[in-house]
């Protein structure tokens, strides 16, 4: 009996320290600092004054619950490695230097714009992207904030909705690789834009 109680407690303690785990996971880090959000990850780099990455550690974000997520501006380059995982919501970047987009997904399922970058340099490698109701990608430059995209690989597809890319005003697109799916639209780089496919 008695050593029937001890093993019952033995596994009511492993439960239960595999959901205090579970329920405080974090979803990013820098180095080998973790955060809660990913929000507070980006927060956490923007006055580092060196190249810095931050990793995704899961999904995050829901049809229902989208994570928009923006990276703010900061002093030196910065990397998003997603890890292979996947956020749903959108990446807003108001980038002043580099930020480069890798390895993971990025789906949107309202009126968020998957990424969305005002200016600065962004490049996007290894993304699969989707977007239901807006445009995959958005590039808004402005004179004094001219802006950079520079696509690799991956497959981007606005399902029909919007631009699967869409460039304007001051926004340089330069297209090496990847695959653009979509049922009306694709890339569309207005008059003021340098476009490089």
């Amino acid at each position: 009996m008695k050593k029937r109680s001890l093993i019952k407690k033995a596994v009511f303690a492993a439960i239960g320290a595999f959901c205090s785990i579970t329920a405080s996971a974090n979803v990013a880090k820098v180095g080998d600092t973790e955060y809660p959000t990913l929000q507070d990850a980006f927060d956490a780099v923007k006055d580092m004054a060196e190249p810095v990455t931050v990793t995704l550690l899961q999904d995050i974000g829901s049809e229902t619950a989208p994570a928009v997520v923006a990276i703010p501006e900061c002093n030196d380059e910065i990397t998003f490695d997603m890890g292979g995982f996947k956020v749903v919501g959108g990446i807003d970047t108001y980038y002043s230097a580099k930020v480069t987009i890798k390895n993971g997904a990025i789906e949107s399922y309202n009126s968020d714009y998957p990424i969305h970058a005002k200016k600065g340099h962004i490049v996007l490698r290894d993304i699969t992207l989707w977007s239901k109701s807006a445009h995959g990608v958005r590039l808004e430059g402005s004179e004094n904030s001219r802006i950079t995209c520079e696509i690799y690989s991956g497959n981007y597809d606005s399902n029909g909705s919007g631009y699967t890319i869409y460039a304007r005003n001051y926004s340089d697109l330069i297209i090496y690789g990847g695959t653009f799916t979509d049922g009306t639209h694709c890339v569309n780089v207005q008059s003021t834009n340098t476009g490089k496919i």
